[in-house]
C-alpha cells in the first residue's frame, strides 16, 4: 500500500537493526514502490456524468506524490473555475504564503490542440486548475477555455507536496 506516515528510522554504522525498525524500513519501501492509493477527490465546477476520474496518490511520511486526471464522456461537464480535492491536507505554509502550488497540469483537446498548466490552491485541500494562455499568462479553466470541452478531451494534473 502506497500510504507510509511512520518516521524513518535513524540506524547509525555498528547500529543492531531492531524488529521495529526492520518494520518501519520495510513499510517505507512498500509505499516507495507501490503504485498508488486511489482516493476520491470532491469536485466543483466538474461533472463527471459517464467520464472516467483516476485519482491516485503515494505518501511516505509527510511527503505526497499525487495524480489526477478526469476525462470526459458525453455527458461530462466543466464549468468555471472548476477543482478537486487532494487526498492529503497541505502543510499550512502552501496557503499562507501563496496559492501556487507545486504540481503540473496537461489539457488535451482530443486530436486538436494540448495546453500545459498548473494547479493553485483555491482553498485548504482543495485546487484549481489553470493553464497558460496565448498572452502568456495563466488563466482559469473554464467551459469554452482554452476551448469547448467534449468527450475525449481531458485534464490531468500531478506533484508533490508536504502534508502537515
Amino acid at each position: 500500500m502506497g500510504d507510509w506516515t511512520g518516521t524513518v528510522p535513524t540506524i547509525l554504522a555498528g547500529d543492531v537493526v531492531t524488529g521495529d525498525d526492520w518494520q518501519n524500513i520495510t513499510d517505507e519501501l512498500t509505499a516507495l514502490a507501490d503504485d498508488g492509493t486511489p482516493w476520491v477527490p470532491t469536485l466543483t465546477n466538474l461533472t463527471l456524468g459517464d467520464g472516467t476520474q483516476t485519482a491516485k496518490y503515494r505518501r511516505v511520511g509527510k511527503w505526497v506524490d499525487w495524480y489526477w486526471q478526469f476525462l470526459l464522456g458525453s455527458t461530462s461537464a466543466v464549468g468555471t473555475s472548476p477543482t478537486f480535492t487532494l487526498p492529503a491536507a497541505p502543510a499550512s505554509f502552501y496557503v499562507a504564503t501563496n496559492p501556487a502550488f507545486p504540481g503540473s497540469v496537461h489539457l488535451l483537446d482530443t486530436g486538436v490542440a494540448e495546453r500545459q498548466g498548473t494547479v493553485k490552491i483555491s482553498s485548504g485541500s482543495t485546487l484549481g486548475i489553470t493553464f497558460w494562455n496565448a498572452t502568456p499568462a495563466l488563466a482559469a479553466v473554464t467551459a469554452t477555455a482554452p476551448w469547448t470541452w467534449a468527450t475525449g478531451d481531458y485534464m490531468t494534473a500531478w506533484g508533490t507536496y508536504l502534508t502537515t
